[in-house]
């Protein structure tokens, strides 16, 4: 550790400098114009309320991912962000991107600057460690983002080189900055206030015991109190109470989700963070056949965690990601036993290394425990002192040879940057790709007649609403007293699509799900947004994960599956009042909506138990015959069934007949080819155009034996137009 942060060398420091502030600005302006997406657009919505409510911009109602809110004080996020948000927004005067990410380059020069000085205290190599915590995926990919998460670490490099100086320099103002940037990294991020942690722990390993260290570290940490009492004054609960009910509704605690995080974290440790680290171990040191043969031995254990549908060549990269993740984990955790061993022996000079370890290992065990899900954003925060540590270990691998650790450094840099680019250049591209339907939206459906809606988060929301969309609100939203009003509550306040209004919604992921009367509506248009760029960033066709892991276990993808799809569909009449008659003739619940997944495809659907009659009155439009889709629950029981479906029509004594055949489904079949198909019926009805008539859709098993059933799920039901009509 150098023992003057001013020491010899100016002019290399300018020089460094420079060239810092050189790579940020290659690194991010190529990027300026990058779509708004993510929760972006929260941000941007608690930005335009400062202006109405400035100690309380949260105070506002909305939806979260179509859950109706009444305000926003339970966010996962304080309001910090918010305020350098709406200056920006003050200063730009329109709705453009570029001005408000132009605005927020101050974040990775300032990461990038401070985290070279804080560099030179743990490292001969600073330069390197710095370019190395900006070229790394999961910082560059989202240097020019609108998100807390650089802001955030930004403020825990300047918090942690503050202590660090003022504590060994014995300046109290230094102690007082440093306290101040906790404060602000607490007020963007929560989780900034694990860095007061980490910063006691330092003090604790050099045997400090000054009040007003610990005096400093206990600032954000009241600043924080104070933070939340005056919202418990001006809401009347505290805003923590609310953010964990958004976490219990998740369940984030159970095992799956666990499972999913633990996968998800190393694969993106691998594939986002010092990735590097793989050569390292190839090339820098002998690894030994021990170690590779415990390693292997866990990715065998860890590859029989992957979901069955992932393809052999997906299995490969998650391997080759998750095995250079475990690299990252075995690395760093033996830096953390070696460095407490010291520790215990009472080395004064381990408490750096104490530190560094406690910072990589702290992200990694909170981002598991308490998040949703991984991201590659979230462990941007651990680049700093990852990066540090893998240049140590570069020089001591190549300890004497001064030359080949310039090489190795400048080849791995190289490296990095290019991967990072590539993934930044794709996720550009994925991000833009709802800014690119909006338009194409707009300009088809100039003349359209009704309300167009939104079901769906993030960059497709934020766009459709700028061209006077109306955003969905999710059927089965919770409620929960005193935190979420419920649906009812938020289609009272927000509103409810209308016969021959229009829906736009994701085919697959980012969607809202829809009561089964929406559900019913007619699909009349799709767009399918493509790249022949091979790497994907996110979506489900690819398993990429690179803003959740939920999505995907793979960070990024080699692949050329679509990068979304996005359905149109027309509320059609027939599915109008749907729901209703549903609750009026069976009360008990008989027949109802339910979820099921059906050919892979997660949908509301209308579940008809065997030997149910559901009657429905409606009017036939002119020319016009019934279709819709049937499909088997596929996880019910009953395989020996043979299900009988089909739709009589009561339309009076002096009506015509009408063509409606029954349409046979076979579980056994479906079973044993491992399908779950959708299949399509229709029903002629043209002869009926403007009458009244009453629909019974009826099941029943063929076979003569008394069997339990699987259920039929009924969706898609919609007018279309006869031929015989015509």
């Amino acid at each position: 550790m150098k023992e003057s942060l001013f020491g010899s060398g100016k002019h290399e420091i300018r020089r460094d400098l420079t060239l810092l502030i050189s790579l940020v600005l290659v690194s991010t302006l190529p990027f300026i114009n990058r779509a708004i997406h993510l929760d972006e657009n929260t941000y941007l919505a608690i930005a335009r309320n400062v202006s109405h409510h400035f100690w309380f911009p949260q105070d506002f109602s909305g939806q979260w991912f179509g859950i109706p809110v009444l305000n926003f004080s339970g966010h996962t996020h304080p309001v910090g962000l918010s305020y350098y948000l709406a200056l920006l927004l003050k200063f730009s005067h329109s709705d453009a991107e570029w001005p408000l990410r132009l605005g927020f380059i101050v974040f990775p020069l300032g990461y990038a600057v401070s985290g070279y000085f804080l560099a030179r205290r743990f490292t001969q190599h600073p330069f390197s460690a710095a370019a190395l915590m900006m070229v790394t995926p999961a910082v560059l990919v989202f240097s020019p983002t609108l998100m807390p998460d650089l802001p955030m670490t930004t403020f825990w490099i300047l918090a942690a080189l503050s202590f660090v100086t003022g504590l060994e320099e014995r300046k109290s103002w230094k102690m007082i900055l440093a306290g101040f940037f906790l404060i602000c990294a607490t007020m963007i991020s929560y989780q900034a206030i694990f860095m007061g942690g980490l910063l006691a722990l330092y003090t604790w390993s050099r045997g400090e015991r000054r009040g007003k260290v610990f005096l400093c570290l206990a600032s954000c940490g009241v600043f924080l109190a104070l933070y939340w009492y005056a919202g418990y004054l001006h809401y009347g609960f505290f805003s923590a109470e609310r953010s964990r009910s958004y976490l219990a509704i998740a369940d984030i605690f159970s095992l799956g989700y666990f499972r999913q995080k633990v996968l998800g974290m190393l694969s993106t440790l691998g594939a986002t963070t010092v990735f590097c680290f793989f050569s390292l171990f190839l090339f820098g040191r002998s690894a030994g056949w021990k170690k590779w043969l415990v390693l292997l031995f866990l990715m065998a254990g860890i590859s029989f965690l992957v979901p069955a549908d992932y393809s052999a060549f997906e299995r490969t990269e998650f391997f080759v990601f998750a095995i250079a993740g475990l690299i990252v984990v075995e690395s760093v955790l033996g830096f953390l036993v070696r460095s407490l061993r010291r520790a215990a022996s009472g080395e004064a000079s381990s408490a750096g290394d104490l530190f560094l370890a406690s910072w990589i290992m702290g992200v990694v065990s909170y981002t598991v425990l308490l998040s949703e899900f991984t991201a590659a954003r979230y462990v941007a925060a651990l680049v700093p002192p990852l990066a540090i540590y893998f240049v140590r270990c570069a020089e001591e691998s190549f300890a004497g040879e001064e030359g080949l650790q310039r090489r190795f450094l400048i080849a791995t840099l190289g490296v990095t940057w290019l991967v990072a680019v590539g993934i930044a250049f794709a996720d550009y591209q994925y991000v833009s790709s709802y800014r690119d339907f909006s338009g194409w939206f707009s300009r088809k459906y100039a003349s359209l007649k009704g309300t167009v809606w939104v079901g769906s988060e993030a960059g497709l929301r934020y766009y459709m609403e700028h061209q006077g969309a109306r955003t969905l609100v999710n059927p089965y939203a919770p409620m929960l007293p005193g935190v979420l009003p419920g649906a009812a509550w938020g289609e009272a306040h927000f509103g409810r699509p209308a016969p021959d209004d229009w829906l736009v919604r994701p085919a697959r992921f980012l969607r809202y799900d829809l009561s089964p009367d929406l559900e019913l509506s007619a699909v009349v248009d799709s767009k399918t947004m493509t790249s022949p760029f091979p790497i994907r960033t996110y979506g489900p066709a690819a398993h990429a994960g690179l803003h959740g892991t939920n999505v995907g276990l793979l960070p990024f993808a080699i692949s050329w599956a679509p990068l979304d799809q996005i359905d149109v569909y027309r509320y059609n009449a027939f599915a109008s009042g749907l729901k209703e008659a549903l609750a009026s003739a069976f009360p008990r619940g008989e027949v109802q909506e339910s979820f099921m997944t059906i050919a892979g495809d997660r949908r509301a659907v209308i579940a008809l138990p065997v030997s149910a009659r559901m009657p429905y009155s409606v009017t036939v439009p002119p020319h016009s015959m019934l279709t819709g889709n049937l499909g088997i629950d596929p996880s019910s029981s009953g395989l020996h069934c043979e299900l009988d479906f089909s739709v009589s029509i009561n339309a009076g004594v002096d009506s015509p007949e009408v063509s409606c055949g029954e349409v046979r489904l076979d579980p056994r079949r479906a079973a044993a080819k491992g399908v779950d198909q959708a299949i399509s019926f229709s029903c002629e009805m043209s002869g009926l155009g403007g009458q009244n008539v009453d629909l019974t859709f009826h099941a029943k098993d063929a076979t003569t034996t008394n069997h339990s059933c699987p259920k039929i799920a009924l969706w898609n039901l919609q007018w279309a137009r006869s031929p015989l009509g015509e």
